[in-house]
């Protein structure tokens, strides 16, 4: 799971919003809607089991909040992104985006 190593990774495991340990890749933009941005890593926010939890279960806005003040940058970036138009997961799409997850992982393990 390169995806989520790089995002905790990055944060030195570390939650992006409390600061506890991490122990999640929670994507600022869901995965269900934007899946063509899925590996990207600036899309990942390192998470704790507990703010991942009231996110989810009990639809608390402050993390994406909290994390949008810290990453605007890369949050803005993202929507710059063209939507792909038809089907946009193909083998070539999947092997394009593991390759440059290794090459993140090379650089962040430098």
């Amino acid at each position: 799971n390169l995806f989520k190593r790089i995002v905790l990774e990055r944060a030195n495991y570390k939650c992006e919003i409390c600061g506890s340990s991490a122990s999640t890749a929670h994507h600022y933009y869901p995965r269900s809607n934007y899946g063509y941005i899925k590996y990207d890593t600036r899309n990942g926010i390192a998470i704790c089991a507990s703010c991942h939890f009231k996110h989810h279960m009990k639809s608390d806005p402050i993390i994406h909040e909290v994390v949008y003040k810290k990453r605007k940058k890369d949050i803005e970036a993202l929507k710059k992104i063209p939507r792909p138009d038809g089907t946009y997961i193909t083998v070539k799409w999947i092997k394009e985006n593991i390759e440059r997850l290794k090459k993140e992982l090379e650089a962040i393990d430098k």
